[in-house]
């Protein structure tokens, strides 16, 4: 049980931590009004009793991940591990100061469990840089609200013996951390002690950083949504150009030309890949590897790729994947059933992936004349509940490019699209996103 509460991929996993982030603001919150002055006795009372039902829910939630972590010396003097023990530890040995300001930090992992977002091509360039940013934004306005808290806090117990009517509550302390974060500074309120100015000056120095970054985050992502656009475009018009443009696609992946200064297609698909917690395997035959070669190009690729199976020849899809040659006799090589048995495959050799897709196609210039051009694409999953693969795509796609080296890359190009049709819809388990 323990297990599967502190596990954030499955059902009971992500109602448990949702339930803690809601715990955690309403402790905040409670925190905050228990400094307000003139209370009343049974408000006071109320407020004890809510904050130590508190502190015992969030003792059973420490207990939950301590009988939960498979090296618990590790969970106990990891950073979340230390703050979890502090926001407890005073209301045991009456320290006299309360911490629990320190859970405001736990808030962060509300962005563990929150579900990528989906994407429209069909928006425009305005949305879609929103979209492509709205993690970041929300993240910084979530460390931004977290960094007010904790700066009244601070300030509040710096100030509150030397300017009682001014520090009277953290509440009141709110003011004079915005105006000083935002690095604003009316001068109606200001610290008097040497600690509070040396916090004073701490809390600048983090403002003046703070107030660049939204523009910053805005800014990149309309360049990254230009920049998704324009490659669109580009590899729309080169995968049916038979006149040899094809070759544009091998000067930008063996050169580099100009990768290391875009945000490309393929960096948004690796990027979807790490926020959707996801780790991919391929198995490719008529690509010859050019996907795992296309994703591998993109920097930090290597935390959501897995690796690639290139099984090209019937003995080796059967001797490296354990296709049966019955199967491969009954259905022919290339074909879907071929197709999903080669992913279904792959992900049940690599334990740590959670997707895996495979591509088969006759690419000619040998290929039957029916079949000439055509490709097969399938994308599995493993089901968080029984790990068994569970297909979540089986496509098929006539290539219109030629010749063989353009239909790869058209084809390559195709796979990567399924891919990312995947990770923008909800079709994936939801304790994978």
């Amino acid at each position: 049980m323990c297990d599967r509460l502190a596990d954030a991929d499955t059902p009971a996993g992500r109602r448990f931590a949702v339930g803690v982030q809601v715990l955690i603001l309403f402790s905040l919150l409670s925190f905050a009004l228990s400094t307000t002055p003139q209370l009343s006795q049974k408000v006071q009372k109320i407020l004890w009793w809510e904050q130590f039902a508190v502190i015992l829910l969030f003792t059973v939630e420490y207990l939950v991940r301590l009988i939960a972590a498979p090296n618990k010396p590790k969970y106990i003097f990891s950073f979340f591990g230390v703050i979890d023990l502090l926001s407890i530890l005073p209301f045991y040995v009456q320290g006299g100061i309360d911490l629990r300001g320190l859970r405001a930090i736990r808030l962060v992992h509300i962005f563990q469990i929150l579900k990528l977002g989906r994407y429209s091509k069909a928006i425009q360039r305005f949305h879609s840089a929103f979209l492509l940013s709205k993690e970041q934004i929300a993240l910084f306005f979530s460390i931004t609200t977290i960094l007010l808290f904790i700066g009244a806090v601070g300030i509040y117990y710096f100030e509150r013996d030397a300017q009682p009517d001014k520090f009277v509550s953290i509440f009141h302390s709110l003011w004079w951390s915005v105006i000083t974060l935002t690095t604003v500074g009316y001068g109606d309120i200001y610290p008097v002690t040497i600690g509070g100015r040396f916090f004073t000056i701490l809390v600048l120095m983090v403002g003046i950083g703070i107030v660049a970054v939204p523009a910053a985050i805005v800014t990149s992502a309309l360049s990254q949504a230009q920049n998704f656009e324009r490659e669109e475009s580009e590899s729309a018009l080169g995968s049916r150009d038979d006149t040899g443009k094809y070759f544009k696609f091998f000067r930008e992946q063996y050169h580099h030309s100009g990768w290391e200064n875009s945000r490309s297609a393929l960096h948004l698909i690796v990027e979807k890949l790490g926020l959707c917690s996801q780790r991919i395997a391929l198995a490719e035959s008529c690509t010859g590897g050019l996907v795992s070669a296309r994703l591998t190009s993109v920097p930090g690729a290597s935390e959501v790729l897995c690796g690639s199976v290139v099984s090209y020849r019937e003995i080796a899809k059967q001797d490296w994947l354990g296709i049966s040659a019955s199967k491969l006799r009954e259905f022919s090589p290339v074909s879907p059933e071929v197709t999903l048995a080669m992913a279904c495959a792959v992900l049940a050799e690599t334990p740590e992936a959670t997707l895996a897709a495979a591509v088969t196609g006759h690419l000619g210039p040998a290929a039957p004349e029916k079949l000439d051009g055509t490709m097969y694409v399938a994308v599995v999953c493993r089901d968080p509940n029984t790990k068994e693969a569970r297909t979540l795509i089986e496509d098929e796609h006539l290539l219109s490019a030629s010749p063989r080296e353009a239909r790869q890359i058209e084809a390559a190009d195709f796979v990567l699209r399924r891919i990312e049709k995947i990770l923008d819809t909800k079709d994936l388990p939801k304790s994978y996103t």
